[in-house]
């Protein structure tokens, strides 16, 4: 890693030390370890945030199925989402707070990346006024529609460390 991880930003540099070898050919892979506060311990390959959509579980192919109109990917990554929507003709904008994942996602050729938290919000603290589609995690989620019209309305996996949920606005 390019002289050692930046305080903070473990994620970006975890991110951009992947990008390398697989820019350097491959054959090993950066192992990403998440301990959440809620107990839960998982070890995996970080070339998982690299992975092409047919790489991806059925939900995750189903969300990239369902996007249309304007799309804001929250917390982008290495920006797998993003390119698999441009490529799609579908205008995203993705955004993270960590500045190696910002910059692995313009590396990789996501077009309108911005290094903001969800609640600095790219689009002036309103994501759910601005784009009819969010990709984002449960926390970001319950963030960005708090005390707005939005409730949801359906929700696949939720006993999986991802999910897909669905809202709509309410009445």
């Amino acid at each position: 890693m390019r002289g050692g991880p930046r305080a903070g930003d473990a994620f970006g540099e975890m991110l951009l030390a992947e990008l390398e070898i697989m820019q350097a050919g491959g054959g090993r892979s950066v192992t990403e370890i998440v301990e959440r506060d809620d107990g839960f311990i998982r070890a995996a390959s970080a070339a998982r945030y690299f992975a092409r959509p047919a790489e991806w579980a059925p939900f995750e192919r189903r969300a990239l199925d369902l996007a249309a109109g304007r799309v804001i990917d929250v917390g982008c990554g290495a920006g797998r989402f993003a390119l698999a929507l441009q490529e799609r003709g579908i205008a995203v904008t993705a955004l993270d707070i960590s500045p190696g994942a910002v910059e692995v996602s313009r590396r990789r050729g996501v077009r309108d990346v911005v290094r903001a938290s969800a609640q600095e919000g790219a689009v002036g603290g309103e994501a759910t006024a601005w784009f009819p589609y969010l990709l984002c995690s449960p926390s970001e989620l319950a963030g960005l529609v708090a005390g707005t019209e939005w409730e949801l309305t359906d929700v696949e996996h939720v006993d999986q460390v991802n999910y897909l949920a669905v809202l709509t606005r309410g009445p």
